[in-house]
């Protein structure tokens, strides 16, 4: 019996999708800013788009026009299709911009973020490698 309930935990296990190391995502439809009672939508070529990165290290990218905020996320959980980090106080790439706080979500399954990020409120689409 043993022997049986180990084969199939391992199978199972084997069958389960394994989670990817890094996602690439962007704001490809919108630029989406809000503030304490309204929202601006930006299409076309009314803005640029994004680049949120997150890898399985907890390292955290968000570059927009010219420069990135990077660092590591003071916090990274996974709870079930749902892949979550927060960046505090991340550092901007060139030291005319101040520090920016991010948190995103992403859905593993269909590969759909949601960003939050000084202002920002993003819906993304993500790649993964």
């Amino acid at each position: 019996m043993y022997r049986f309930s180990a084969f199939l935990i391992a199978t199972s296990l084997l069958a389960a999708p394994a989670l990817a190391e890094e996602w690439s995502c962007s704001n490809e439809a919108a630029e989406i800013t809000c503030g304490a009672e309204t929202c601006e939508v930006k299409t076309g070529d009314d803005f640029t788009p994004s680049r949120l990165t997150v890898n399985a290290n907890g390292e955290v990218s968000l570059c927009a026009y010219s420069g990135c905020w990077e660092g590591q996320a003071v916090s990274m959980a996974r709870v079930g299709r749902y892949v979550t980090a927060v960046g505090l106080d991340l550092p901007w790439s060139a030291p005319a911009n101040p520090a920016a706080s991010i948190a995103a979500t992403i859905d593993t399954q269909s590969n759909v973020a949601v960003l939050l990020a000084d202002g920002f409120a993003h819906p993304m689409t993500c790649t993964t490698r």
